[in-house]
């Protein structure tokens, strides 16, 4: 735990995304060792929430667990004008939150679709809270001024390849172009106004249709300016493994459980020696911009993560180490059911952000008191404190956020030179 708090110092102390408002993420650290005991499934109040306030999109991403191909908002491409979060049931809710300051999430879909997305993000900084926004960032050279006003803390944008290959992944003509406008003007109204918010946060994710590209991500966000590249291995599940999901879930939860079928990949058909190379070329340059890995696989284990063994559990803990290893292993704990919460557009709550299946609560209806300790919660807090679920391999969740980690993801972050 001291090797912990020491790790965390040197994050605040040196990373451009350090706040001191961060420190209650410390203090949720030791709280988590008390609540997560509990035998009730009852929880102290998350870290973390997620809020989707669109699920419209404006692009058609090829990867995409929500729009793509087999994505879970596909069926939905006619109704997307009715799927967003009514204004006044979302600063509702975030006054019932802001007590207990958590960091506020806004994904998507594409969260500046909403139409009243600037007076969303005005009205969480009025409470005071941290604001982070994920974007395809499209849209930031019209809302840049709004963006910068308000006191956005981190836009993190997804970044494929360079021009013409971003476009191409994201199914529009001069994506990567508005992208870069955007993130210029906002950059230029920074500097005017001698702010260093919003910090500007890169994301790359491997995938069959941009993993060639890996060697140009770190000059893309020299290129562009951002202040750290976040290299993201794909979330995907296998079909076999997404079935037994259904079958755990129909069975202990009395839950239909479709989602997983957006997220499956039996087959990536990728040179996973080409893509260890480029990680490990990435990993030795020296950078000006603060560079992670999520999750922080082991170059070594590529090959294992991205297998299409229906057996492959990651990660494990064995001998204090973080590892590959198989289903029914010693799991790393999901600790998501205890520090984080998700919000749909329509309102529906659940703790798995891509996995809409379970669902706590609905906003409109229910206070975030009824939804964080109700009962559906608490069960499935008192599973997931001895059992996992097939989908959970791979799943982002197990590794947020490295702050509550000893892991190599914490201690990378914590050691990332910048020159």
């Amino acid at each position: 735990m001291y090797r912990k708090a020491i790790q965390f110092y040197k994050i605040l102390k040196r990373s451009p995304f350090g706040d001191i408002k961060m420190l209650k993420w410390a203090t949720r650290l030791l709280s988590l060792q008390i609540d997560s005991r509990f035998e009730s499934g009852y929880s102290f109040t998350p870290y973390l929430i997620h809020m989707m306030p669109t699920q419209r999109c404006n692009l058609r991403c090829k990867s995409c667990g929500q729009w793509g191909a087999t994505g879970f908002f596909k069926d939905d491409e006619d109704e997307k004008d009715t799927k967003s979060l009514d204004k006044e049931v979302f600063k509702s809710f975030i006054d019932q939150v802001a007590p207990f300051s958590p960091t506020i999430f806004l994904t998507g879909g594409e969260p500046f679709l909403h139409k009243d997305i600037i007076e969303l993000i005005y009205h969480i900084k009025s409470r005071n809270l941290i604001c982070w926004i994920v974007s395809n960032g499209t849209m930031f050279e019209k809302y840049a001024e709004e963006i910068v006003d308000a006191g956005v803390d981190v836009l993190y944008v997804s970044i494929d390849g360079p021009a013409e290959k971003h476009d191409e992944v994201r199914g529009m003509v001069n994506c990567y172009e508005k992208v870069k406008a955007g993130v210029e003007k906002i950059k230029a109204l920074k500097a005017s106004r001698g702010l260093n918010i919003p910090k500007l946060c890169q994301i790359s994710t491997i995938s069959n249709h941009s993993y060639r590209n890996l060697p140009s991500f770190p000059d893309i966000t020299e290129e562009l300016g951002f202040e750290m590249l976040i290299i993201k291995h794909s979330y995907f599940t296998l079909t076999e493994v997404g079935k037994k999901y259904e079958e755990v879930m129909e069975k202990y939860f009395d839950c239909s459980a479709p989602s997983w079928k957006g997220w499956a990949r039996d087959d990536f058909g990728m040179d996973l020696d080409f893509i260890q190379k480029s990680l490990y070329d990435i990993q030795e340059r020296k950078n000006k911009f603060l560079l992670s890995f999520f999750p922080h696989v082991k170059i070594e284990d590529i090959h294992k993560y991205y297998s299409n063994d229906p057996e492959l559990f990651y990660p494990i803990k064995t001998n204090g180490k973080v590892s590959i290893g198989t289903y029914g292993d010693k799991y790393m704990k999901c600790i998501a059911p205890w520090t984080h919460l998700m919000v749909y557009p329509n309102g529906e709550t659940m703790i798995c952000n891509d996995n809409p299946d379970y669902i706590l609560g609905n906003i409109y209806n229910d206070s975030f008191k009824e939804i964080w300790n109700g009962e559906k919660a608490r069960k499935f807090r008192k599973f997931i404190k001895k059992h996992s679920l097939p989908i959970c391999s791979r799943c982002c969740g197990l590794h947020y956020h490295p702050f509550y980690r000893s892991g190599s993801n914490f201690k990378m972050l914590s050691n990332t030179e910048v020159e």
